[in-house]
This record gives C-alpha cells, sequence and structure tokens, in this order.
C-alpha cells in the first residue's frame, strides 16, 4: 500500500497490509480479543476499501497460518500482519484503496529495487523480510515461489545490497525458524 499524504504516520511511505489491533472495551466490542477479526477490518475494510466481504466464502480460505505481531513503539500500537494474503483477481478487482491510501502491486521481480529505492514504513520492510526468511508462504500452505531457496536468495540479494560488507547469509537464514501453524 502506498500510504497517502494524510495518514498520520509515515504519510507517503509504502507498507504492508495490517494494522493495529483494537482491544474491547467497556463502550465498544472492537476487536473482540480476536486477531483474525482484526486482520480482516485492516486489510479487507479500511485499507482495501471492501465493505460487503463474505467472511466464510471468501475470507476464511484467504488468510495464511502465518501472521506477524509486533509492537511499534514509536506509534504506541500492537500491530498484526498476516505474510502471503494471495488475493484472487475478483476480489482484488473490487479493491478501491481508501483514505489510508492506494493500493500497488509491486512484481516480486521489482520487489528488492524498490525495496531500497522508495520511502518504506520500517515495520513493513521487516515483515517482507521476516516473509521471504520462511521460503514466502501464502495461503492454503502454498509456497509463493517454486521453492523456499527462489526466496532466500532474494532476501540475501536484497540484505548485501543494502549491507555490502556482509558476504553470506547461509548459516544466518539456516537457523531462522520454521513459521509455526497459527
Amino acid at each position: 500500500m502506498h500510504r497517502s499524504s494524510y495518514t498520520a504516520t509515515h504519510p507517503n511511505y509504502y507498507h504492508v497490509f495490517g494494522g493495529a489491533f483494537k482491544p474491547p472495551t467497556e463502550i465498544n466490542n472492537h476487536d473482540r480479543n480476536n486477531l483474525e477479526m482484526t486482520m480482516i477490518r485492516e486489510v479487507f475494510i479500511e485499507e482495501l476499501g471492501i465493505e460487503n466481504v463474505n467472511l466464510e466464502e471468501t475470507v476464511r480460505p484467504l488468510i495464511p497460518s502465518v501472521y506477524m505481531l509486533n509492537f511499534e513503539p514509536d506509534l504506541g500500537y500492537l500491530g498484526v500482519h498476516w505474510l502471503g494474503v494471495n488475493l484472487p483477481l475478483s476480489l482484488f478487482r473490487q479493491v478501491e484503496g481508501s483514505s489510508e491510501g492506494n493500493i500497488e502491486v509491486i512484481p516480486i521481480a521489482e520487489l528488492k529495487d524498490h525495496l531500497i529505492e522508495n520511502k518504506w514504513v520500517p515495520m513493513g520492510v521487516q515483515t517482507i523480510l521476516y516473509w521471504l526468511s520462511i521460503g514466502a508462504p501464502i495461503s492454503g500452505n502454498q509456497l509463493f515461489f517454486d521453492n523456499k531457496k527462489e526466496a532466500k536468495i532474494l532476501l540475501e540479494e536484497y540484505l548485501k545490497q543494502k549491507i555490502p560488507e556482509m558476504e553470506s547469509f547461509d548459516k544466518i537464514l539456516e537457523e531462522i525458524p520454521s513459521p509455526q501453524n497459527s
């Protein structure tokens, strides 16, 4: 997502889909202590601008088994990001974007250069790098690439370009644990 110039934090930066978990209060039930509801609200309604989503038929099959929780200290919220939502073309055609920003498709062949050449929210870069490091899983426990090695090669190419003094990441990448089903 290319964030709008009106967003309160990181205006005009790129970011991945996801957002703040809103725990229930006495006044509002918000996300009902449910991370799945957080992601449905954030991704489908707020960021993609899709109002009428059939939860059971459309959304549940898209939910990947891997997500990332992070705390953004400068923003003061718990963030939730699904890794590898495989949005079907039929649903993508409904995408309008929102006041938070516009949806931009970044082809995988351009991802490394896009991460280097454009302004990204730091947590967005971290989320993409983690997704690549675990082999780029997508919905239905499939892999985005033909094999995990392709994802790790892209990650290594990015890191070598960003941190040229580092030689090989094979040992580091081998030590990264495989994702646990959530």
